[in-house]
Order: C-alpha cells, then sequence, then structure tokens
C-alpha cells in the first residue's frame, strides 16, 4: 500500500501593519477639519489662508486640507496649547469652533489679518483649569461679519486678564 503524505504543522510568522495610537486624531469631514485631542497635553497648530486652505500639525501628524469652512478642535483634558493663525485675509464664510476641555490650557487665536468678506465666527471655550486665551481680532471691513464668542470657567484679574481680545481699527 503506497504511503499516504501526512499533514505536518509549519509555523510562520505573518508581518502586520504598524499599530501607532495617535494622542490626537485629525480628520475631514464634509468641508470641515475636525482635531480631536485626548487626555494628554496635546500641542495643536493651526494656519488658514483665509480662503479655505488649512494646514493642522498636532502632536507631530500634519493635515492639510482645501475647501475648507469649519475649523473644530475638542482639545479634552491634558494641559494643551492651541494656536490659530489667519496667515491672510479672511475672504470667506468660516467657523471656528474650539473647545479646550480640562486642564491648564493656552490658546493663542491670531485673526490679525482681519476679515476683508463673507464671516468669520469663533466660539472659543475653556474647561475646568487654568485656562489663558489670548485672542487678537483684526479690521472687519464694510458688509463683512466677526463674531467672538469666548467663554470660560472662569477669568483670573491679575495679571490684567488671563482673557484678552484685540481689535486694531480699519
Amino acid at each position: 500500500m503506497p504511503k499516504r503524505p501526512t499533514n505536518r504543522f509549519v509555523p510562520r510568522l505573518d508581518i502586520l501593519e504598524g499599530r501607532e495610537c495617535p494622542a490626537v486624531n485629525l480628520s475631514i469631514s464634509g468641508h470641515a477639519l475636525v482635531v480631536a485631542g485626548d487626555a494628554g497635553a496635546n500641542n495643536i497648530a493651526v494656519t488658514d489662508n483665509g480662503a479655505g486652505n488649512v494646514s493642522v500639525t498636532a502632536d507631530g501628524q500634519t493635515l492639510d486640507a482645501t475647501g475648507i469652512k469649519a475649523v473644530v478642535v475638542r482639545a479634552k483634558g491634558g494641559d494643551d496649547t492651541l494656536t490659530y493663525t489667519l496667515t491672510a485675509p479672511q475672504s470667506n464664510r468660516t467657523s471656528l469652533k474650539f473647545d479646550l476641555g480640562k486642564g491648564n490650557d493656552t490658546a493663542t487665536i491670531d485673526l490679525s489679518q482681519g476679515v476683508t468678506a463673507g464671516r468669520l465666527l469663533l466660539d472659543l471655550k475653556g474647561g475646568d483649569g487654568n485656562d489663558v486665551m489670548n485672542v487678537t481680532l483684526g479690521s472687519v471691513a464694510a458688509g463683512a461679519l466677526a463674531s467672538v464668542d469666548v467663554m470660560a470657567a472662569r477669568v483670573t484679574t491679575s495679571p490684567p486678564s488671563a482673557l484678552k481680545v484685540c481689535s486694531t481699527a480699519a
């Protein structure tokens, strides 16, 4: 009788894809750029050319996007740092919603390039902790609109204020 082949187990290893778990999640949903932080200290920097071209760098990750009409940042917990810089005058409709979450956070919002057309809506919210929020608003042209809504759990007055909103005249 012929010998039957035996099934023999041969162990092998498969290479898997990377299993990195970034602390910050960057995504685009429709015309919105969304940044979701975590419980750690996140460093988030956003630049916007005022015409829908936005770049965000957060904890070493970068995302460039076009056609953006809204930027949403939910930093969550941790001592986060958020910097938003308008690099040219705002010329379309843009909504900015920044929630710093818990922790001793710092937000620097530079809108000094101003608004030449459309409307710019800023909703900046602090949370539990000693937050420092600085907003600089440039000139707003006739027919354009800039709305700044800042909410903080508490505002300290020493030094003069932890909350500064500045506007330059046209």
